[in-house]
Formats: structure tokens, C-alpha cells, sequence
């Protein structure tokens, strides 16, 4: 009865010893799949502010890893890494970025002389469309593309004509087609920019 009883325990622990290392082996090829791609569909590269002189964010992205990552707590969707514009406010000389007066989410330059300076910064991707829309079509030219998520794409909603014209934006301006990401985003991209164009 004493063996079969150490035989059986010995063979129970075996056993959870073994799902405990296949959960770990699972996670771990989950966490390596999931690793997060840029638009091109290659690990995504750092929004990187370590050149910007600005000691209130020093960092982006929503963890403050200087990279546009999804996060399921994101609601903002911070996946566009932009060049934020430079701007002076008159009154006092200060430094600001507009693209946060332009966008609503300060209401004037000094307010603005608060928020993120100038440079690269990982930026909501509804507010890229609306700063996009407000500048009439020229904001693409301050993408970071390889810095850029993936996530922009795949979330952009065709239906939505703001949306719309700031996915074809991305996609032609970081060049996007066949030979320079995956297919189903160049896909999304093909549809995106017809629409933008028939409309």
C-alpha cells in the first residue's frame, strides 16, 4: 500500500511539474508573438525623445518606455509616434508644441508651455486624424513610421471618413504596400487610399 500511494503522489507531482513548465513555455512563445510591430510589420522601434531637452516628459508612450505600445488600459490609443511642430508663444518666449492648442487638448500657448515639448512623442491615434484634418493634410510629413504601431492600422475604421483619411495618410507617407508590410495591412491600405481618392 506504501509503495503504490509514493507512486502515486511521486506521479501527481510529475504531472503538475510538467503542466507548470508547458504553461511557462506557452506564455513565453505568447509573449514573443506578441511582441509589438510597427507599420511595416518589424519590431517597432523607439519613439525616442533622449535628444529633447524637456524635464517634465523625458519619455513617451503610455508606459513611458519611449515606444508607441498597445496597452489594454491605453483608451487614448497612443500608437503614432510624431514629430510634435514647434511653436514660441509670444508673450513669453516659451517653447511649445501646437499640436496641442490645434488639437484642443490645451486651450491656449501658455497652457501648452505645460504639456510635452517639441519632438518625437507617441500620440493618440484620433488626435493624428484630427491634427491631420486641421492641417489641411501636411501633419503626415511629421510620422515617425518605423516607431509608428502597427495597431494604427489594424484599428483605423474604413466607415469613418476621418479615419479613413488619416490611414491613407500613413500609408502614403511610410509607403506602405505589398513589399513593405504584411499583406493584410497593405491590404487596408489599398482600400483606404482608393476610398480616399474616389471620395
Amino acid at each position: 500500500k506504501v509503495t503504490v500511494s509514493v507512486l502515486y503522489w511521486t506521479s501527481l507531482t510529475l504531472l503538475a511539474m510538467a503542466r507548470s513548465w508547458l504553461f511557462v513555455l506557452v506564455l513565453t512563445a505568447v509573449t514573443v508573438a506578441g511582441d509589438p510591430l510597427n507599420v511595416f510589420g518589424e519590431p517597432l522601434r523607439l519613439c525616442d525623445r533622449s535628444r529633447v531637452r524637456d524635464a517634465r516628459f523625458p519619455t513617451t508612450g503610455y508606459r513611458r518606455t519611449n515606444y508607441c505600445g498597445t496597452d489594454a488600459s491605453d483608451y487614448g490609443a497612443h500608437y503614432v509616434c510624431t514629430l510634435l511642430p514647434d511653436g514660441t508663444d509670444d508673450e513669453t518666449g516659451e517653447s511649445f508644441s501646437p499640436f496641442w492648442t490645434t488639437t484642443g487638448q490645451a486651450s491656449c500657448p501658455a497652457e501648452a508651455t505645460s504639456w510635452p515639448k517639441p519632438g518625437p512623442w507617441c500620440i493618440c491615434m484620433w488626435a493624428y486624424a484630427r491634427m491631420y484634418d486641421a492641417t489641411a493634410g501636411s501633419f503626415d510629413h511629421q510620422l515617425v513610421c518605423g516607431a509608428t504601431n502597427m495597431a494604427v492600422i489594424e484599428r483605423y475604421n474604413l466607415a469613418v471618413p476621418g479615419e479613413r483619411s488619416a490611414l491613407a495618410s500613413v500609408c502614403l507617407r511610410c509607403g506602405l504596400n505589398s513589399s513593405t508590410t504584411t499583406a493584410a495591412a497593405a491590404s487596408k491600405c489599398r482600400d483606404a487610399v482608393a476610398d480616399g481618392l474616389s471620395s
